[in-house]
């Protein structure tokens, strides 16, 4: 469950840069950490890729539950792998 206020109703993307932007990395630095190009941030963040969630764990050391139930929301209540 996902017991973070305000993080709700949120994309995917918009998760992965909120969970950046807490953490206090730039694109660039996340990019470097995780061994993808900026471009690749930047289509993570505006949708346009989706890493898999478990990845999305790992990088930000938060409860792959979390950021299950943000992609639940995202996709109307229906898990889609």
């Amino acid at each position: 469950m996902n017991h973070r206020k305000g993080w709700t109703d949120m994309t995917i993307g918009q998760l992965i840069k909120g969970y950046r932007i807490k953490q206090g990395l730039t694109q660039l630095q996340l990019a470097i950490r995780i061994k993808r190009s900026p471009r690749c941030i930047i289509r993570y963040e505006n949708g346009e890729r989706t890493p898999t969630l478990a990845m999305i764990s790992k990088i930000f050391n938060v409860p792959i539950e979390d950021v299950l139930s943000q992609e639940v929301k995202e996709k109307g209540g229906v898990y889609y792998e």
